[in-house]
């Protein structure tokens, strides 16, 4: 660094001297030493001439004060080539800050930051796309390596301007996002019970001694803790709540160090696909029945949000650049960094006082009074033990729920015939239940901290009319599909796996939305969009009382209309890839691979298969990318073709190395 003496001289271990040499990581500084040696080649101390020796700033001012020489031609076409790709990565823009976002390695690791904050919540949606009961994020702190903005003269600011591809200060860019997540770590899904989930965050800040900066520490969303590393292994937890997407406490785990509540309750989280496999050494291996998912391997790029492709879907640069993209494309993210003394998130208490202890109060209560049908209502109190949309409606008597999704901006549906649990319910959120008599139910629980809740019913209408609905269509043994409804010429909802196949609709001007006797017209569509099979549901007296519908479909239910071979994915690849097809009957399916000259690389034989459709990884014809010989073969375009009885298809692929 240019503040420090250059070079640090020392002494060997046979106490010869040593100059250190090194700068500053990122290429901000270069180094030059111009020193002599003794023949035995013992460095010579005094020689080293300091009028030409140091470390100098990779800028402008920087090349003139080295002596401005020439460059070499190879240095050039080097130097040249890598700025083409940065360019055209600098010039791909997904949102805009107006702040410096502090992922520096003495911060990141040490204490919360607004870009570990951006990045856990980021990874949360993209975790609730997939899975709405994510609530909790977790990420390693040695897992961000650079900030997102520049330090000029000792002050923090954003990502500077780049006329070259015409971004304007602030703005994000694809390089900005590879710069900080430069691991791209594939995000998991997880199930974890209060104690194990306590666990985990004791095992976060285990090794945070004072003047220690542990790649584990904590970057998180969905949650807020205090600790003090001062306390024994086991105890430097004093406090751990779930709050809710404006910070407000939902659920307390721990309080003074101890659980609280039933241990065994469970919390779905987004955590890195490197801690759950034991890096860090975190402890998550050690945790039976965690229903784990990889997203990377199952995330669609439309589930992602579709705005990034640069990077795999369910990776962390992916998420964060999706999250940018839908939250501050046009409004810059403005959360400036705190002193760790200000932190809410991870709280310090060797800096500051615990602001998660909650008082030891006497519960208050508050009555609602539902109309018979739909009603509109939030929960006025703060709970002791969290609801679910299951033990929501089993409390209101409900029939169904449905919420507006936040992230995703979608309606979110829960039925009485739903199976699990379903959405957490969150305090200050508004949520359509239907009740089949008048009631009036009372709440208990603590006033919310930081929000207001707003409770509405309204006035019981002369003729109920639906103007909330859902459609829940149960699915045996099939996934990877997706329903759009429709009621009459107009798209009402998407049924989509990630929310068990729950569509949901609502007019907030109380106008229906269904009628006795109409018929929803229901499109199944595979992943790619390509559509299989269409059915008819029409709405009866019962479904408009209970305000939901029910459809029930098997495999047999949704056998294609036409056999199709699809595109592979991924394509380009390397070194393999997966093959879709549909059968409309059963057929003995053979799967060739020719070269661009026609050859024979591999057939796969895939034998006597049933109708239906072979398009998740699990189920597609799978190719490694070898020859019949089991070698791998070499970049370029290759052909594929499908047979299954009298049917046969051809398409290309592209293999890139």
């Amino acid at each position: 660094m240019a503040d420090r003496p250059y070079p640090i001289l020392t002494q060997s271990a046979l106490n010869e001297p040593v100059a250190i040499v090194g700068t500053d990581g990122n290429y901000r500084y270069v180094g030059r030493l111009v020193v002599d040696f003794d023949a035995a080649g013992v460095l010579i101390p005094e020689s080293i001439d300091v009028t030409v020796s140091g470390a100098f700033v990779t800028d402008a001012q920087g090349v003139l004060d080295t002596g401005n020489a020439e460059p070499a031609a190879r240095v050039v076409e080097i130097t040249e080539a890598v700025r083409n790709v940065v360019t055209i990565k600098d010039g791909n823009i997904f949102g805009q800050t107006s702040v410096y976002l502090n992922g520096n390695r003495g911060s990141v690791r040490t204490e919360e930051t607004n870009i570990g904050n951006l990045i856990a919540e980021a990874n949360l949606a993209a975790g609730k796309r997939v899975d709405p009961n994510v609530i909790v994020s977790l990420k390693n702190g040695g897992g961000i390596r650079a900030p997102i903005g520049v330090s000029v003269y000792g002050e923090l600011l954003p990502p500077p301007a780049n006329a070259l591809v015409g971004k304007a200060v602030g703005q994000i860019s694809q390089i900005d996002i590879e710069n900080t997540l430069r691991f791209n770590n594939g995000l998991t899904l997880l199930t974890l019970s209060a104690v194990e989930l306590l666990e985990v965050i004791e095992h976060a800040v285990s090794a945070s001694d004072a003047g220690s900066v542990p790649g584990r520490f904590p970057q998180i969303a969905g949650m807020a803790f205090s600790f003090d590393s001062s306390l024994p292994a086991g105890s430097r937890v004093q406090s751990l709540v779930i709050t809710d997407a404006a910070g407000n406490p939902m659920d307390t785990i721990a309080q003074r160090g101890e659980i609280v509540g039933d241990a065994d309750r469970t919390f779905r989280m987004v955590t890195i696909t490197f801690l759950v496999d034991g890096g860090d050494d975190y402890p998550y291996a050690n945790f039976p029945n965690t229903n784990r998912v990889d997203l990377a391997e199952v995330m669609t790029e439309e589930e992602s949000g579709g705005q990034a492709t640069f990077a795999v879907p369910g990776t962390e640069q992916d998420a964060l650049a999706e999250y940018l993209a839908a939250n501050f494309s046009e409004i810059p993210y403005a959360i400036s960094d705190v002193s760790p003394e200000n932190d809410e998130r991870v709280q310090n208490l060797a800096l500051r006082a615990d602001s998660l202890i909650m008082p030891d109060t006497i519960e208050d209560f508050f009555d609602i009074s539902l109309n018979t049908g739909l009603n509109m209502i939030s929960l006025p109190l703060m709970p002791s033990t969290p609801y679910t949309a299951r033990s929501f409606m089993e409390k209101t008597g409900a029939t169904m729920i449905i919420e507006l999704d936040a992230t995703s901006q979608k309606l979110i549906g829960w039925t009485a015939n739903s199976t699990g649990d379903g959405f957490s319910i969150e305090g200050g959120m508004g949520y359509i239940i239907n009740v089949s008599k008048p009631k009036t139910v009372r709440f208990s629980g603590r006033a919310w901290q930081g929000s207001t809740s707003s409770v509405a019913a309204p006035k019981h209408p002369l003729i109920p009319k639906p103007w909330a609905f859902v459609l829940r269509a149960h699915l045996e043994g099939i996934s990877g599909v997706k329903l759009a409804v429709y009621n009459g010429h107009t798209r009402v909802a998407e049924a989509v796996e990630s929310n068990n196949y729950h569509a949901a609709w609502l007019d907030m001007n109380r106008e229906s939305v269904v009628s006795v006797g109409d018929t929803l017209r229901i499109e199944v569509r595979d992943a790619t969009g390509v559509l299989i099979r269409t059915l008819q549901q029409k709405i009866s007296v019962v479904d408009v009382r209970r305000a939901f519908t029910e459809l029930r479909l098997t495999s047999a239910d949704l056998i294609p209309k036409r056999t199709v071979l699809l595109a592979n994915y991924p394509n380009p690849f390397n070194p393999e890839t997966w093959i879709p097809y549909h059968l409309s009957k059963p057929a003995k399916v053979t799967l060739t691979i020719y070269g661009a000259n026609g050859s024979v690389v591999r057939t796969l034989a895939l034998g006597h298969q049933s109708a239906g459709i072979y398009q998740s990884r699990s189920r597609a014809a799978y190719w490694d990318g070898k020859n019949k010989a089991g070698e791998s073969v070499a970049s370029g375009i290759y052909f594929y073709t499908l047979s299954a009885g009298n049917f046969t298809a051809t398409r290309k692929m592209l293999i890139r190395k």
